[in-house]
This record gives structure tokens, C-alpha cells and sequence, in this order.
């Protein structure tokens, strides 16, 4: 999933468009995962999913997580004309969020549309989706939960 993925209809109800990595593949004898030719856009590639070729459910999860960073970032996931550190929103993000310097990630355009708290229960939601380990991430049904709740507060 990347943000040219997520159509909006007339009422602004988003609808999910090219299903490329839906394909069939290698089942391993679980069924957890599907083994594929690493395809996908840099800057949203599971890095999981990019050095074992084993997609989970986990890795739209990661994907996700970029598309919310770049909905409060106001950037794409990878811009070369930034500096090295900066290249890489996810990376960015992550190491910003340890350091507790949201002030630098967010768009300025919306630091007054989002109070303290939500800024830091979505910063929280995006990097815990970001975890190296799949199983250290939340499944997608828990983000929903986590970013509705935020809304409500």
C-alpha cells in the first residue's frame, strides 16, 4: 500500500486501489506467508519482507504506517533532495519519535489542527507499525481500535 494506492471517492470514503502483491505464490505449509520476487515501492517495503521475500500480514502493516506518517509529515516516504538522515521518512520519523522531537516531523500546516496528545498517540501508533520484528507490530484491526479512540479523546 502507498498513498497513490488509496483513492477517494465523491464523499471522501477512501477505496484501495492496485492489488499487485495479491498474487499467487509459493504457500508455505501454515499459510502464514507467501514467497515472492521482492516488488513494491521503496519507502514502504516491510524490510522483513525486502531480505526474506516472505510476505505477511504484517508487512501492509509497515506500509500503512508510512502512509500515516506521510499524511502528518506533509512528505513521500523517500526524497532524495533531502539530506542523507532525511531521505527515508520512515527512517526519519522512527529516529525523531525516540527523541521525542515530533515538532520536526510534522507539517506545519497542522500543528494547530492536532492537540499534544493525539500527535503523540498517532506518532506512537505509526511507530509501533514500523517495528523491525512482525510479531513486535500491531495487526491492522488494532490500529483501527487505537487510531479511533484517539479520535474520540
Amino acid at each position: 500500500m502507498e498513498t497513490t494506492n488509496i483513492l477517494l471517492d465523491n464523499a471522501w470514503v477512501a477505496k484501495i486501489s492496485d492489488f499487485g502483491s495479491c498474487k499467487m505464490g509459493i504457500t508455505s505449509n501454515f499459510g502464514t506467508h507467501i514467497s515472492t520476487d521482492v516488488k513494491g515501492t521503496f519507502g514502504y517495503l516491510d524490510s522483513v519482507y525486502f531480505m526474506t521475500r516472505l510476505l505477511i500480514k504484517k508487512s501492509d502493516v509497515c506500509a500503512f504506517s508510512v502512509v500515516l506518517l506521510e499524511v502528518l509529515c506533509g512528505r513521500p516516504a523517500v526524497d532524495m533532495r533531502l539530506e542523507e538522515e532525511q531521505c527515508s521518512l520512515a527512517l526519519w520519523a522512527q529516529h525523531c519519535i525516540k527523541k521525542k522531537k515530533l515538532g520536526q516531523i510534522i507539517d506545519p500546516s497542522m500543528r494547530d489542527q492536532i492537540s499534544l496528545h493525539c500527535l503523540k498517540v498517532f506518532a506512537k501508533i505509526a511507530n509501533k507499525c514500523l517495528h523491525n520484528h512482525p510479531n513486535g507490530r500491531p495487526t491492522m484491526a488494532n490500529v483501527v481500535v487505537s487510531l479511533e479512540c484517539t479520535l474520540a479523546t
